[in-house]
Parts: structure tokens; C-alpha cells; sequence
């Protein structure tokens, strides 16, 4: 599975992060998913787009370095724990 970083919270302040910011003007086609990464106080470090609805890569890849304990992805209307 492939991912895009959309967000990063102003909490985090790693330029390395913010460098990594996808331009949302050049979304290519296939990233159609949006998934969030929370801390265990279900604050929201992380959005992004995904391939898929399957993987844990993003919270594996980034979200735990920084505290993320859950990632979702967005079902219709609703935000679902994977």
C-alpha cells in the first residue's frame, strides 16, 4: 500500500514532517482513501491519503514515532479503527 501525508499537526514541529506534506493540487488518482492517525487521547496528528483501506504502513512507518496509537480510515461518513 502507498500513502500521502496531507496534515501534520502543529503540535509536532519536525521540518523533516512538514517537508513531507503532500501538495494536494497533485493528488494522483489512485490515492482516493483518507485515513487519520490519533494519540491515545484521540487527538489527530495525521491525515493522509491511501491506496487502500487495509494497512497499518502509515501508522507503522510515522505515526507511532510520534505517539499515534490508532489509525482510521474514512467509510461514507463515518471514521472506522482498523
Amino acid at each position: 500500500m502507498a500513502y500521502k501525508i496531507t496534515f501534520v499537526d502543529s503540535r509536532i514541529s519536525d521540518d523533516f514532517l512538514n517537508d513531507m506534506v503532500l501538495n494536494l493540487g497533485k493528488v494522483p488518482p489512485r490515492f482516493k482513501y483518507k485515513f487519520k492517525m490519533l494519540d491515545s487521547d484521540r487527538k489527530v496528528y495525521f491525515k493522509g491519503l491511501a491506496t487502500s483501506t487495509d494497512s497499518f504502513a502509515p501508522l507503522d512507518d510515522l505515526g507511532e514515532l510520534y505517539g499515534c496509537t490508532d489509525i482510521q480510515y474514512k467509510e461514507g461518513c463515518r471514521w472506522v479503527s482498523l
